[in-house]
């Protein structure tokens, strides 16, 4: 059986997110596992089952299918406005009495932290309101982890300008509302600048890179306020970008470990014959990062010899030795005017 991630196709061992709002643009998605022949829910009943569109065109109903799976970790991000209150509800999906609910190892969380913990087909109804006092949208994660496709939740929430009262008259205060976010290519470094609207149980910062937008490294941290509702500015200087396109996004930690990001800023770099190989381990995938145009590049094995090769490139390209062997690799960048080598671990 193989476990899928899908945005616009029914799936199950998912959320049904309804997102709605007297302010703020509504939608819905639905996230989770996909269903596979003879594997379902039981009894396949709705709402945990269900053909309205948007389905899987393969779906198959076998109440006697197991709805085992391996342990799914499926995540939603809801944007929340800036300057809004967030109200968030969750709860099971009653479909079978005898299965819903969350079992051991099973967990729902808001913004990395636990809120429902499974033991016995526990029921999930959770309750929240939270405030985004920042000048800029946070996205809050939801996530369900599970082992069954039958161990459903439905969340739904709304936004509003103003505090609807309620629970929000005592609303959880999101851990820090980023007022500005701006990176700047200046002489061949990155100004990163920040500045925070207010922050709660804050303890750091980190700074992270990435060289196409989906997998950032650690640059370094900055030690941040604690709680404040007064505004501070941070500044970082990378001073050894990536040539050409460079991602930068700061993570925010709690003292108690729960973290949320900023959003993701781009900048350029024209570093003339600057080449970088990332990264120095991989299973797979080689990014090269530069602005030279027709390049070659060559994989030699730690013998010597050379295994693959790849012509005509330009700019920032992506490799792939995924059938090399594990080892040590030489990956060689040459446009006839530049050489460079550099030392690859493949795992």
């Amino acid at each position: 059986m193989t476990d899928r991630i899908f945005t616009t196709v029914f799936v199950t061992a998912f959320f049904i997110l309804y997102a709605a709002s007297i302010i703020a643009q509504s939608g819905s998605v639905r996230l989770g596992t996909q269903i596979t022949n003879g594997v379902t829910t039981g009894g396949c009943s709705a709402p945990c089952v269900t053909n309205i569109p948007p389905s899987n065109p393969n779906f198959i109903c076998d109440p006697q299918g197991s709805g085992n799976h391996s342990a799914t970790v499926i995540t939603q991000d809801v944007t929340v406005p800036a300057q809004n209150y967030f109200v968030l509800n969750v709860v099971t999906n009653e479909c079978d009495a005898n299965t819903d609910g969350l079992d051991g190892g099973d967990e729902f969380k808001v913004n990395g932290v636990t809120v429902v913990s499974g033991s016995g087909n526990t029921r999930v109804n959770y309750s929240e309101c939270f405030y985004n006092g920042g000048q800029t949208d946070v996205d809050v994660p939801l996530t369900l982890i599970v082992n069954r496709r039958d161990e459903t939740v439905t969340a739904t929430w709304l936004f509003y300008g103003s505090n609807p009262g309620g629970n929000c008259d005592n609303a959880t205060p999101l851990p820090v509302a980023f007022k500005y976010f701006d990176v700047q290519s200046i002489n061949n470094v990155s100004k990163i600048t920040f500045v925070t609207a207010s922050e709660t149980n804050n303890d750091y910062f980190s700074i992270e890179r990435s060289v196409d937008g989906r997998t950032f490294e650690r640059l370094d941290d900055i030690k941040g306020a604690g709680s404040t509702t007064d505004e501070h500015q941070y500044t970082f200087i990378d001073d050894d970008p990536l040539p050409g396109i460079n991602y930068y996004r700061v993570r925010q930690t709690d003292f108690d470990g729960r973290y949320n990001f900023s959003q993701v800023k781009v900048v350029r770099h024209h570093i003339k014959d600057n080449i970088v190989v990332l990264p120095s381990s991989t299973d797979g995938d080689i990014s090269i990062a530069t602005d030279i145009d027709d390049y070659r590049v060559a994989v030699y094995n730690s013998a010597g010899q050379q295994v693959a090769a790849f012509a005509n490139l330009s700019g920032h390209q992506w490799i792939n030795i995924q059938t090399l062997r594990p080892g040590l690799y030489f990956i060689q960048v040459n446009n006839g005017v530049v050489t460079k080598t550099f030392r690859v671990i493949k795992i």
